[in-house]
C-alpha cells in the first residue's frame, strides 16, 4: 500500500469516527442533523439542550459548556465550528446557518456580577442571549461578549473583542470591536 492510499483510509477512518460521534451525541439527547461531523476530544455539557442542523462541522477540542438544564444552543445547517471553540451558555446562543467560527473563538452569553460589598465568589452571574445570524464569519480567537447580536453576513476580525451590536454586512475588528469596512 502507498503513501497516497494510507493517506485516504485514514481519512476515511477519522470521517467515520466524526460521524459516529455525531450520533452518540444524538443519542445523549442533543438533536443533531445528518451527516454531522464531530471531531475528538468535543465536548458538549447538556446535550438534551443543543441543537445542530444538517451538515454542520465541529472541529476537535470544541466545548459547548451549557451551564443550566433551562439554556438553549442552536447551530444552523452548514455551519463549521473551528478547532479549541469555547461557547458557555447560560440562558441562549443561537448560531444561523453557513457561519465560519474560527479555532479558538469564545462566546458567552454571561458574565459575573461584580458588586461591590460581597464576595466576588458569592456572587451571581447576569447572562443575555447571544444571536449571530447567517453567513456570519468570526476569525480566530475573536471574544463574543453577552448580549450581542452580530447581523446576516457580517465578518469579525481576528482576536476581535466585541461587546456590541454589529450591523449585517459589516466587518469590525479590535477590542472593542468597531466598524472598520462593509461587505
Amino acid at each position: 500500500m502507498n503513501k497516497k492510499q494510507m493517506f485516504k483510509y485514514r481519512e476515511l477512518l477519522r470521517l467515520s469516527m466524526a460521524r459516529m460521534r455525531a450520533h452518540f451525541v444524538r443519542f445523549q439527547g442533543a438533536r443533531v442533523g445528518e451527516k454531522c461531523l464531530m471531531g475528538s476530544g468535543v465536548r458538549i455539557d447538556r446535550p438534551w439542550t443543543a441543537k445542530f442542523g444538517i451538515r454542520c462541522v465541529l472541529e476537535p477540542q470544541v466545548w459547548i459548556d451549557t451551564v443550566s438544564d433551562n439554556a438553549s444552543f442552536q447551530v444552523g445547517d452548514y455551519t463549521f465550528i473551528g478547532r479549541g471553540a469555547h461557547i458557555f451558555i447560560s440562558e441562549m446562543v443561537s448560531i444561523g446557518s453557513n457561519c465560519l467560527i474560527g479555532d479558538g473563538v469564545i462566546i458567552s452569553d454571561h458574565k459575573h456580577n461584580i458588586e461591590q460589598g460581597k464576595l466576588i465568589g458569592s456572587q451571581g452571574c447576569a447572562s443575555d442571549p447571544v444571536d449571530i445570524e447567517d453567513d456570519v464569519m468570526l476569525s480566530v480567537r475573536s471574544i463574543i461578549l453577552q448580549g450581542v447580536s452580530i447581523g446576516k453576513g457580517a465578518v469579525v476580525g481576528p482576536g476581535a473583542v466585541v461587546t456590541g451590536n454589529i450591523p449585517p454586512y459589516s466587518i469590525a475588528a479590535g477590542a472593542p470591536a468597531r466598524i472598520v469596512g462593509k461587505r
